[in-house]
């Protein structure tokens, strides 16, 4: 019996000893599904920008006319000086996004007062020439393609431009005083031309639906020529460079992807 005993409490210590080794041990952690949202591109969006102009007035006699415009005979040489402005306007277009590569369209709509002057010498040509560039509305449409890392997308766009640019040339009459325009050798014309553009830029979505962007855009509106009183013809040639800030409100088409992260 005394055996029997001694036994049972051998066999019961060992069992103790046994459970309090597993409450001891430490338990392995199991990995954990975090979602986490992808931003989702693929939408309307409309918006507004503001920005800085800048270009380069061209004006030049053309030997259609006898080349003496700025009656300045037979010499070529373009009369040239700095436009500069602030502009602004609306933008509006559609994203369609696949993977990481995006597809839209957009087009803009606004008005520039990018515009320069200068009168007196053209160097080694004359000391009595003008000219005047006036850029007003604008308009822009075309696609554009970008990269996407998330809530970042860098794009280019191309397309069709059209943009009204008032130009003035004139020989001025420098003696006697006051200084004034040669009704002869003058030229006013404002005209809607129509030209391409290019541009490049980025955006980021700061809210699901809010995005700010800083932009690039090229826009070359091509040269015409017009004539003065004399019969004599100036070649205009109108270009303009901008940097411009702006913020859109995306319509979102559908809720963000969802990826699985461990």
């Amino acid at each position: 019996m005394k055996k029997l005993l001694l036994a049972s409490a051998a066999i019961l210590a060992l069992g103790g000893g046994a459970k309090a080794a597993d409450l001891g041990a430490p338990r392995m952690p199991i990995a954990a599904a975090v979602v986490a949202p992808v931003f989702n591109w693929t939408g309307f969006y409309l918006g507004g920008h503001v920005g800085y102009g800048f270009s380069r007035g061209h004006h030049a006699n053309t030997a259609l006319g006898g080349g003496n415009a700025f009656d300045n005979g037979a010499d070529t040489t373009p009369f040239t000086y700095n436009t500069r402005g602030i502009l602004g306007g609306l933008h509006a277009g559609y994203n369609w996004q696949s993977g990481r590569v995006l597809f839209g369209i957009e087009g803009e709509l606004g008005y520039s007062g990018v515009s320069g002057s200068r009168a007196g010498a053209n160097p080694g040509v004359s000391t009595d020439d003008y000219g005047d560039t006036r850029h007003g509305f604008y308009a822009f449409i075309g696609p554009r393609l970008g990269i996407v890392a998330d809530r970042t997308l860098f794009y280019v766009k191309a397309g069709l431009a059209v943009g009204t640019v008032r130009n003035t040339a004139s020989d001025l009459l420098v003696d006697p005083p006051p200084i004034d325009f040669d009704v002869g050798d003058f030229s006013r014309v404002t005209r809607t031309r129509i030209g391409f553009g290019v541009g490049a830029g980025m955006e980021y979505a700061f809210t699901q639906n809010w995005i700010g962007r800083v932009e690039y855009m090229y826009k070359d509106y091509g040269s015409f020529t017009s004539t003065n009183l004399d019969g004599d013809f100036f070649r205009h040639r109108n270009h303009e460079h901008s940097v411009r800030l702006g913020v859109s409100y995306l319509f979102s088409s559908g809720p963000s992807a969802v990826v699985a992260r461990y």
